[in-house]
């Protein structure tokens, strides 16, 4: 993994452009070349940080990744219940979702290359990490009375659906379902289910 450091600014202008020439162009379809002319940075300074268009997809996933969860961890800090505390990151998750939707998409798409030509990702750990967030949030709101159940299947459901939602957005950003607070309506459901009392 390349260090991010205040020495080495050109690399975070780097995955920036990447992450909008991978969106762009799809991984099949960008080249080192026009990251390298996007980032504003020569050929072989690209090289001297990455090796391989494979070696800068899994850094760009990476940095998207590790922006991703700082991001989720804020929106869980701005609040006390596990309610607001949930409903604020399946807030932040989708609006991440909806920002980068089309790398949303290339992420998905190279679950479909052949194995020669993957990069060499983890989808475990990164799931995990995020899964981790979500479930000490569940556990807390468990510790304090606001949620009963096992925290692992409780987790898992927010972040089943969390996840569909993301990916149908970006995959379907215009359906009408999402227009209107799809989050605080998804949770609801979640949180207080709907069978009729």
């Amino acid at each position: 993994m390349v260090e991010l450091t205040p020495r080495k600014p050109s690399l975070e202008r780097i995955l920036r452009a990447a992450v909008s020439v991978f969106a762009q162009r799809g991984y099949d379809g960008a080249s080192l070349r026009e990251v390298a002319e996007a980032a504003g940075v020569t050929k072989p300074t690209l090289y001297n940080h990455f090796g391989s268009k494979a070696s800068l997809y899994e850094e760009t996933i990476r940095w998207m990744h590790a922006r991703v969860i700082r991001r989720l961890e804020q929106a869980a800090a701005g609040h006390t219940s596990a309610y607001e505390r949930l409903l604020s990151i399946m807030q932040a998750e989708l609006e991440q979702a909806r920002q980068y939707s089309d790398l949303i998409r290339v992420g998905h798409s190279l679950l479909f290359l052949p194995d020669e030509v993957q990069p060499c990702i983890r989808p475990q750990e990164l799931f995990q990490e995020r899964f981790n967030l979500l479930l000490r949030v569940v556990r807390e709101g468990v510790a304090t009375g606001e949620l009963e159940g096992k925290p692992e299947d409780i987790a898992l459901a927010i972040s089943s659906a969390t996840s569909s939602l993301a990916l149908a957005q970006a995959l379907m950003p215009s359906l009408p379902v999402f227009r209107t607070a799809v989050e605080e309506r998804i949770l609801r459901v979640l949180f207080h289910g709907a069978k009729k009392r």
